[in-house]
């Protein structure tokens, strides 16, 4: 531990731990993108783009691992937060980040929608794309057939018109 604050009677500071653990963080029912800068068994400094207010309530997720802690103090883009219980601060570390999100929670008939993916598989892209350009191809072949077909239409009347109106005007003059 260090010794800050000792000569002044105050409590020893406890180490910090310094970090780079990109992480998910929710205030009230928003989640953003945050970044843990250094790490204790008791709190977290962490940058963020819009820091809550001192004495809000957040969720820190970083893989599996969920942190509950209240906002201690906020300047500019860092946060500190004290955690409500002891943080297994190796596992925090070590935690590898998800590649894909656990399976959707539902709790008292609501979905918890932070279960879904965000990003999609290569695999369901390359789907889509060949859904997509199956469906423009269709289109195309389809308005290629109607326009073809309409000026078949105009050919066949302007063909046929011409010979008809000349046995229309014969046997009018009878």
């Amino acid at each position: 531990m260090a010794a800050w604050g000792s000569a002044g009677g105050e409590r020893p500071r406890e180490e910090r731990i310094s970090v780079v653990i990109p992480s998910r963080m929710r205030v009230n029912n928003s989640w953003s993108d945050v970044c843990i800068r250094n790490i204790s068994t008791r709190g977290l400094l962490v940058a963020v783009n819009d820091p809550p207010p001192p004495g809000s309530y957040v969720e820190i997720r970083r893989g599996t691992q969920i942190i509950v802690a209240r906002t201690v103090w906020a300047r500019g883009n860092y946060l500190g937060l004290r955690s409500q219980e002891k943080l297994p601060v190796q596992r925090i570390i070590a935690e590898p980040r998800l590649t894909k999100r656990p399976s959707v929670a539902v709790a008292d008939g609501v979905v918890d929608r932070r279960a879904d993916s965000r990003h999609a598989a290569p695999a369901d892209i390359a789907a889509r794309s060949r859904r997509f350009a199956s469906m423009a191809q269709y289109v195309l072949f389809a308005s290629l057939a109607i326009g073809v077909s309409g000026w078949a239409a105009t050919s066949v009347y302007a063909m046929l018109g011409s010979p008809l109106g000349t046995i229309e005007q014969a046997l009018a003059g009878e």
